[in-house]
């Protein structure tokens, strides 16, 4: 049963008049926020404070309203504030993890892109959870993170100087080598595999497990191993 026309005309004019308001709302803030040619416009965080506000909103605001008339045709002015949005969420990420490091944001800009996705990230899930904003949460986050590194580097350090580089090294490779072998496994018993097939892996397999058994002798450091011979075999077509 289809809707009553007057209900559809409410619609839209009530959609029409949010639009308008909208768009009247976002010019308010950009005249007096960002606007160059308005000589008594206020920075946007004293504006926010002013209305009572938190500033990431009225920046959203201000600054979306400015890309949305320099691209009036590709984009509308919702799609302009949540850009201008997100935009101020990594500022703030970037300016964050600079700040946490003691380095200039130019630099982390440049060097540290992954991590300021992660804090900004982080920082935005804190923000769900906690009923706060991602510009409040990015300086906790990005502390953190800095701390957690600075631990784990300690730790590495510790340990290469009490066990030796050979062996963080040797234990590096090792891990390296367990990870794409899990991936394997978990392939290896999702696929009804051919005969032909089976066979050609299973030669692969039994010359890893040659390799191991290398290992482990190297590990005993008992056995008489032409070790130039051994490696030959494996690397053999």
């Amino acid at each position: 049963m289809p809707l009553p026309q007057t209900v559809v005309e409410e619609d839209r004019r009530l959609e029409s008049a949010i639009s308008a308001a909208s768009t009247r709302l976002a010019e308010l803030r950009w005249r007096w926020t960002v606007d160059e040619f308005n000589p008594e416009r206020v920075s946007i965080r004293d504006y926010a404070r002013e209305v009572g506000l938190n500033h990431s909103t009225v920046r959203g605001y201000a600054r979306g309203y400015a890309l949305w008339r320099s691209a009036r045709s590709s984009m509308s002015l919702a799609d302009a504030i949540e850009r201008a949005r997100l935009s101020g969420e990594t500022e703030a990420a970037t300016v964050a993890v600079a700040e946490s490091r003691g380095q200039s944001v130019g630099h982390v800009r440049k060097e540290r892109p992954t991590e300021i996705r992660r804090v900004r990230d982080v920082a935005r899930e804190r923000a769900e959870k906690r009923g706060t904003t991602v510009e409040e949460e990015v300086t906790t986050v990005a502390e953190t993170i800095t701390k957690v590194e600075a631990a784990a580097e300690t730790i590495k350090a510790e340990r290469t100087e009490r066990l030796g580089f050979r062996f963080i090294e040797m234990e590096r490779l090792l891990d390296a080598a367990r990870r794409p072998l899990i991936k394997a496994l978990n392939l290896a018993h999702e696929i009804d595999w051919g005969e032909e097939e089976r066979e050609l892996l299973n030669s692969t397999v039994d010359n890893i497990k040659s390799l191991l058994g290398l290992i482990d002798i190297a590990f005993a450091g008992t056995a008489d191993v032409d070790w130039d011979v051994e490696l030959a075999k494996l690397t053999e077509e």
